[in-house]
């Protein structure tokens, strides 16, 4: 249950590095809780739960603005309007699953590794709101200086 609490409170974390409070330059730190939960998984099939959870978790909160727009347009209660937003929350939470399984993997191999893999896996993927998290990151000053590197796509 404690893995749970920590990946939530991580999606509750990030959802402040977004805006309208724009605490972006502690995007990073607002992850470990996600990562300690995930590193604590038992198997496989909890790691991807868990990262499902959080995907999830993080897109329920920021992505408030599509349920009202869904709830107020289409003339339709909150709940279902929860619902008919629950696809968008799990095609978005792709990065999510991804990052969190091969964390673990790239944390051995390098530290920055896991830094670097997950702007690029956001901005690779076909994803319909590909700026929220991605774009959080990437504006990190570690992010912003690998330009030279990566191109102004991979930053």
């Amino acid at each position: 249950m404690k893995k749970y609490l920590f990946v939530l409170s991580s999606a509750i974390l990030i959802t402040l590095s977004l805006y309208p409070f724009n605490l972006s330059f502690l995007a990073f730190l607002f992850f470990i809780p996600a990562f300690y939960g995930i590193l604590k998984a038992e198997n496989l099939k909890e790691k991807i739960f868990l990262s499902l959870f959080f995907g999830i978790s993080i897109f329920a909160l920021n992505f408030f603005w599509a349920i009202k727009t869904i709830e107020f347009y289409g003339k339709l209660p909150a709940f279902l309007s929860y619902i008919l937003g629950l696809p968008l929350s799990i095609w978005q939470t792709l990065p999510f699953i991804i990052f969190l399984l091969a964390f673990p993997y790239l944390l051995k191999k390098n530290i920055i590794l896991p830094a670097i893999f997950f702007p690029l896996l956001t901005n690779l993927l076909p994803l319909i709101f590909p700026y929220s998290i991605s774009s959080t990151l990437s504006s990190t000053p570690l992010l912003c200086k690998s330009v030279e590197i990566w191109g102004g796509m991979g930053a």
